[in-house]
């Protein structure tokens, strides 16, 4: 498995510094993320009642009853539609105040810097750094801090559930999980090098067009235009060489989490028919049992892909 380098560490922890101002915030986030998550999840065992208790042949349930039940999977939607307000823009609040802080801390850092620091360094490098690279910090306020708490409590209830319904129907079910983890560990390190070459690459990219942008008078003046436009087409075709092979590891992980996720609900259809006709599972259970898997496998993929 991948580990994190020391440096990686440190950088993570000087992150996190800025975040712990807004640790309240984001709790709550968090906080209503998991409600956010967790309300869809009554929504198959409402499925289970309504054809087991309701729907079935042999019973006759009062009217009132099916209202009531009705009524109340509304009345969780409305609640869902709330904490759903409140995750979004509670995450977005700090998320956002966070890169304001870190962006005035990188102005005023750079600002201190010596003469020599710009001489060696890219212009367009470091406005990058104060843009694309900062701004893509907020998206692990968002995906990473808040998404990951929801992700997880979404998946550890789903299995409970799962083996509550039909332990050994769960067991077929979770058999396909292996198969995600062998597929992480052999494609995520070589995306996360690919990706990181692309962010490499597309500063010194920016970097080069800044300063050639800013000296185009001299460029003129020597007839350089050919020279730089050559020059920019190897930087480019290099760039488009790493993001095409990084597109190429991207599908593979795709088709293959595709599969499994195709494999794990058929393998269930199988099983549970055969339970179903033994009548040791009732048909309500074996679609309430589908639908918590088809809701098992996106978070799963998601903390995959994270």
């Amino acid at each position: 498995m991948w580990r994190s380098s020391p440096t990686s560490r440190r950088s993570l922890r000087r992150f996190l510094g800025y975040i712990r101002s807004y640790r309240k915030l984001i709790a709550v986030a968090v906080c209503c993320g998991i409600i956010r998550y967790l309300i869809p999840l009554v929504l198959p065992w409402t499925l289970k009642i309504l054809v087991d208790d309701f729907l079935a042949p042999a019973t006759v349930r009062p009217h009132l009853q099916l209202h009531l039940l009705m009524a109340g999977l509304c009345a969780l939607y409305l609640l869902y539609a709330v904490v759903s307000y409140f995750r979004s823009y509670l995450a977005g609040l700090a998320g956002h105040h966070i890169i304001f802080d870190l962006r005035q801390q990188l102005y005023l850092h750079v600002q201190r810097m010596s003469l020599s620091f710009f001489d060696r360094q890219q212009i367009g490098a470091v406005v990058s750094r104060m843009t694309v690279d900062i701004a893509s910090a907020q998206n692990f306020v968002g995906s990473a801090l808040v998404n990951t708490a929801m992700d997880l409590s979404c998946v550890i209830i789903i299995v409970v559930l799962l083996g509550f319904f039909h332990w050994k129907l769960a067991l077929v079910s979770l058999s396909v999980i292996p198969c995600y983890a062998l597929i992480s560990y052999v494609l995520t390190k070589r995306i996360r090098q690919k990706s990181r070459d692309i962010h490499q690459q597309l500063q010194e990219i920016s970097g080069d067009l800044h300063e050639q942008f800013a000296a185009i008078s001299t460029v003129q003046a020597f007839t350089q235009e050919e020279a730089e436009a050559r020059q920019f087409r190897e930087q480019n075709e290099r760039y488009l060489d790493t993001v095409l092979a990084n597109v190429r590891l991207q599908s593979i992980a795709l088709g293959a989490t595709g599969f499994l996720t195709a494999l794990g609900p058929i393998l269930v259809l199988w099983f549970g028919a055969l339970e179903v006709w033994s009548g040791r599972l009732s048909v309500g259970t074996l679609m309430a049992f589908y639908a918590y898997l088809g809701m098992l496998y996106q978070p799963i993929q998601r903390l995959t892909e994270l």
